[in-house]
């Protein structure tokens, strides 16, 4: 009897495990069947964690900032280096009086952009620490001196 396939991976293993058991008297009781789902989902993601994604930034959820900071430079430059530049470079502080309302409109898309992508890839708690916010580079910093230096937050 073929009890696992060959390629193992957490949720296959879970779901061909869970599959096996019910087969056999062993799960009977739903909740016992609910409790070791949750069970396996939660060691999967535990130990394997998130994969990279070309459509959604990387959670960051409090812990591995630096991580995460090289993530999500990666990821903002991926879509459009220009809206990594509005983070980094504070282009609202640096654009001169004369500019034009078409750059004026475009910077602010790019910021809007931004904002989107980094509040995208907020946990609530850290959505929290930069909401009220003006500008890209105003969250970036707070999340930056919050979690580079937490006592001075």
């Amino acid at each position: 009897m073929k009890i696992f396939d060959k390629k193992f991976t957490p949720y296959c293993f879970s779901h061909q495990f869970l599959q096996l058991a019910s087969r056999t008297r062993f799960l009977k009781n739903i909740q016992v069947y609910v409790f070791l789902k949750n069970l396996f989902t939660w060691l999967a993601s535990f130990f394997f964690g998130e994969g990279a994604s070309l459509n959604k930034p990387p959670l960051f959820c409090g812990k591995n900032y630096q991580l995460w900071c090289i993530r999500m430079k990666f990821f903002i430059e991926s879509l459009d280096k220009e809206i990594w530049n509005v983070i980094s470079n504070n282009v609202f502080m640096h654009m001169p009086e004369n500019n034009s309302a078409s750059s004026k409109n475009e910077i602010n898309h790019l910021d809007c952009i931004a904002k989107n992508v980094i509040v995208s890839a907020l946990d609530s708690d850290e959505l929290l620490k930069v909401s009220k916010c003006i500008s890209t580079k105003e969250m970036w910093d707070t999340l930056e001196k919050y979690h580079k230096n937490p006592r001075s937050a």
